[in-house]
């Protein structure tokens, strides 16, 4: 089994880098249509995670949530 979405999770922006990382990495791999990135934290942004090509931000746990479901949602409908 292979996960749908990968979170990432900042608390401090000497991290904020490797979120980009994980981004090119997954991309690099061909794995862009397979899995799906969310980034949020204190010190992201909407605007760091369209930057980053991420697939989503979650502002806090609830909204990350909605952006899961609703980025599982697009998945099943394509």
């Amino acid at each position: 089994m292979v996960a749908d979405i990968l979170g990432l999770s900042a608390l401090m922006t000497t991290s904020q880098p490797y979120m980009k990382e994980c981004v090119e990495l997954r991309d690099g791999l061909g794995l862009r249509e397979a899995l799906s990135i969310i980034v949020g934290g204190a010190p992201i942004t909407a605007e760091y995670s369209q930057a980053i090509g991420a697939d989503a931000y979650g502002m806090n746990a609830v909204d990350a949530v909605a952006q899961c479901t609703s980025l599982m949602a697009r998945r099943e409908s394509a």
